[in-house]
């Protein structure tokens, strides 16, 4: 679940994990159980089964004139739309959200999942100011003391350094990357998700200080960890893997920057609903690596498959994706 980084010969892919937010309620209603049951379905990959309970629990939410389960249910259709890359419909089902937890009493840290939803979407679309507004009103509702909190408060650091990345203030983004790690890093808990993205934008920081070491040596480590928690197969490790690629073929590892584009190809050709905008990225990426290796016939043979490929989905990449939080 980005912008492109123009001094580079390809755009980098900001992570950002799109936050399905806990439920606070202690009762449990059939609109939550289908929003667990979506959620379940989201983080093993299975979009199109995840889109149905969400709806259907987002029915129940209306029917039932439960504001807190719609409010819920929007948000976590947000999120799965957002790693579709449905950005606009994303960006719909946030505020539709936000303007019904606005007017509910003790929802504080639903609310600010959803503003840190919303934030990071604006991110990708580079609209900075109102990113960084969200962010900040998200970070002001916190209560860093508990265990949901700590983790979002890391993740809203984290969507911050990207804002600045962006912004090409690299110095502001690092920084706010290694604060996020540090508050992760007191929480004592297992690397997670959040632990996975915050990893692979701080590789993105050192890739564009040309410390490459580095960047390659963040961004296993961020794969180790989705591969842990999701598989190896997930889609989400995609975004880390096209990074993974570009490092290697700036410093001139050819051969392992076709494999991780490859590797990245096999896993969305897989996906259902066919992430059609995400797979253009490596078969874009493919031929500008063979062109550096000094292969023009193989780069004109997988040019030729990218353009073939895109006039079927009709679009090329832009923007570039970041994620949503659990």
């Amino acid at each position: 679940m980005t912008a492109t980084v123009r001094s580079y010969p390809a755009p980098l892919f900001l992570v950002c994990v799109f936050t399905i937010a806990c439920s606070a309620n202690a009762q449990t209603t059939d609109s939550d159980v289908l929003r667990q049951r979506g959620k379940a379905e989201y983080l093993a990959g299975n979009f199109e089964t995840a889109e149905v309970l969400l709806r259907r629990a987002l029915e129940i939410g209306q029917a039932q004139g439960n504001n807190y389960a719609l409010a819920m249910a929007q948000n976590d259709l947000g999120s799965l739309y957002a790693e579709e890359e449905r950005y606009t419909e994303a960006e719909n089902r946030y505020v539709a959200a936000l303007s019904i937890l606005r007017r509910l009493r003790d929802v504080t840290y639903e609310t600010a999942v959803t503003l840190r939803n919303l934030g990071s979407l604006y991110s990708i679309h580079r609209r900075d100011s109102e990113a960084l507004k969200a962010l900040q009103e998200a970070s002001k509702l916190v209560d860093k003391s508990t265990p949901d909190g700590g983790a979002l408060a890391a993740q809203i650091l984290n969507d911050q350094g990207m804002v600045y990345f962006d912004k090409g203030n690299i110095r502001k983004a690092e920084a706010l990357e290694m604060e996020a790690i540090n508050v992760r890093s007191g929480s004592r808990r297992d690397l997670d998700l959040i632990d996975s993205q915050i990893l692979t934008n701080l590789g993105m920081v050192y890739q564009r200080q040309n410390r490459y070491a580095k960047a390659i040596e963040v961004y296993h480590r961020s794969l180790e960890i989705l591969a842990l928690r999701l598989g190896p197969s997930h889609p989400a490790l995609t975004l880390t893997l096209g990074n993974l690629g570009i490092a290697y073929s700036e410093i001139g590892r050819y051969d392992d920057a076709e494999d991780q584009y490859r590797r990245s190809l096999g896993i969305l050709e897989q996906s259902s609903p066919a992430l059609d905008v995400r797979i253009s990225r490596p078969l874009t990426s493919l031929p500008k690596n063979y062109v550096r290796k000094g292969g023009r016939r193989r780069a004109e043979e997988a040019k030729k498959h990218w353009q073939k490929r895109c006039k079927l989905l009709g679009t090329i990449p832009h923007p570039t994706p970041r994620c949503p939080s659990y």
